[in-house]
Parts: C-alpha cells; structure tokens; sequence
C-alpha cells in the first residue's frame, strides 16, 4: 500500500491536508527563543549590583539588594515595608491548622496590649 492510499478516519487524516514537514501549524505565533515575563524577571533579578557595605563594596544579586533594602526600610519605621515583611509567606508562614499559636512572654504580652491600645486611640 502506497502512502497516497493510507486508510483515513478517526486521527489520520488524508496526507494532502497534514502539514508540511519543517511548516508550522501557527506561523504567526510566539517567535522562537522569546522569553515570558517570569524568565525575564529572574534574569534580571538574578544580576549582580555593587553595593556599599560600610568601607567595602560588594557585589550581591539585585534580590539580595531589594530584600536588604526593604528590611532596612522596616528597621526605620516604614509601614509600607514592615507590611509587606510581615505580610508575606517567607517571614511569617501561614499557622497549620491544629497547631497552637505560641505562648508569650509577659513582656511581649504587655508590649503587644499597649500597641493594640494606641491603635484603638487613634480610631476613636
């Protein structure tokens, strides 16, 4: 049996309707080689930037240089950067469900009342 006589029916269809070998089905789709927007960001991320630490200059990763940014942002009272700290996964996980929350110290307790204190002052 010669291949213009093969059988047709259900997935085979007649050899003058298959693509050509070395043509794509969607010629004007995404171009070969591009990159989406995640491998461009962590290219990008993954980049090295000199930095000044004291009297010595470093070079870490552009992430490296935002993280340590942010913290230092937090560390002087930004609540922007202490939200976005506190708020995300990597600092804070999500408690497992059945697991108790941590007892703590009176001091911390005391600390946290007074916080939650202030912030009810400020609303009324």
């Amino acid at each position: 049996m010669s291949d213009d006589h093969s059988p047709v029916g259900y997935r085979r269809p007649p050899r003058h309707t298959q693509f050509r070998k070395g043509t794509s089905g969607n010629p004007s789709g995404r171009p070969k080689g591009s990159k989406n927007l995640r491998t461009l960001l962590d290219a990008e991320l993954a980049s090295k930037v000199r930095i000044r630490d004291g009297e010595r200059v470093r070079l870490i990763s552009k992430a490296e240089a935002l993280v340590k940014g942010l913290v230092s942002r937090g560390l002087k009272g930004d609540p922007h950067a202490n939200r976005l700290l506190l708020g995300s996964s990597v600092v804070a996980p999500a408690d497992p469900v059945g697991e108790a929350a941590p007892h703590l110290s009176v001091d911390d307790e005391a600390i946290l009342e007074g916080y939650l204190r202030s912030r009810q002052e400020k609303k009324s």
